[in-house]
C-alpha cells in the first residue's frame, strides 16, 4: 500500500511539471511580449526626440520641426495628398491605367523637346529640384492619368465639333495675315 501511495505521488509530481510546462511557456511569452512592445514605445519616443540641430545649445528636435513643416505646408501637402488620392481612386473605379510604356513615351518627349535629348541635362534637373526619377515618373502617371479621366468624360463627337464651328464660324474667320520684318526696295 504504501508502494502505491508512492507510486502515485511519484507519478503526480512528474505530472507536475507537464501541467506547469504550458503554463510557465505563456507567462515567458507575454512578459517578452510586454518588453518587446515597451522597448518599441521607448526607441519610438526617443527617435521623435531626436536632435536635428542645436543653435548655441538650444536643441531643435525633429517633433518641433515637423510641427513647423505641418503649419508652413501642411494644409497644402494634405490637399495634394487627398487629390492625388482622388484622382487614383476615380482611375481605378474607371479601369483606367497607365502602362509604363506611356511614361516612357513621356519622359523622352520631356529630354527631346526640354533638354535638346541630352538624358544627363534632364537627370541634373531633377537632382536640382531634389527629386528623382522615381518620384517623376509617379508624377507623370498622375498627370497623363488625369489626361485621361479628362478625356473619358469629355463627349466630343464629329457632329458636335462641326456645329459648334457653324456656330462660331465668326471665331475662326480671321483674315490673312502677313507679318514683314523687312521690306527690300530696289533702288
Amino acid at each position: 500500500m504504501q508502494d502505491e501511495t508512492q507510486d502515485e505521488t511519484k507519478e503526480s509530481s512528474s505530472r507536475c511539471p507537464e501541467m506547469l510546462k504550458p503554463r510557465l511557456l505563456m507567462v515567458v511569452s507575454i512578459i517578452l511580449l510586454v518588453a518587446v512592445v515597451a522597448l518599441s514605445v521607448i526607441l519610438f519616443q526617443q527617435q521623435q526626440r531626436q536632435v536635428v540641430a542645436t543653435v548655441n545649445g538650444e536643441r531643435i528636435t525633429r517633433d518641433l520641426l515637423f510641427e513647423a513643416m505641418y503649419v508652413q505646408v501642411g494644409a497644402e501637402a494634405l490637399n495634394q495628398i487627398v487629390s492625388k488620392r482622388l484622382i487614383a481612386q476615380e482611375g481605378a473605379r474607371l479601369g483606367i491605367e497607365v502602362k509604363e510604356e506611356e511614361i516612357d513615351v513621356e519622359v523622352d518627349k520631356i529630354v527631346n523637346e526640354s533638354f535638346l535629348g541630352v538624358a544627363e541635362d534632364f537627370n541634373n534637373a531633377l537632382e536640382t529640384y531634389g527629386l528623382t526619377i522615381e518620384t517623376f515618373r509617379e508624377d507623370l502617371r498622375l498627370n497623363i492619368l488625369l489626361r485621361k479621366l479628362a478625356m473619358a468624360r469629355m463627349d466630343v463627337s464629329e457632329d458636335k465639333a462641326r456645329q459648334y464651328f457653324e456656330t462660331n464660324r465668326q471665331k475662326f474667320d480671321l483674315p490673312e495675315e502677313v507679318e514683314a520684318r523687312h521690306i527690300l526696295v530696289e533702288t
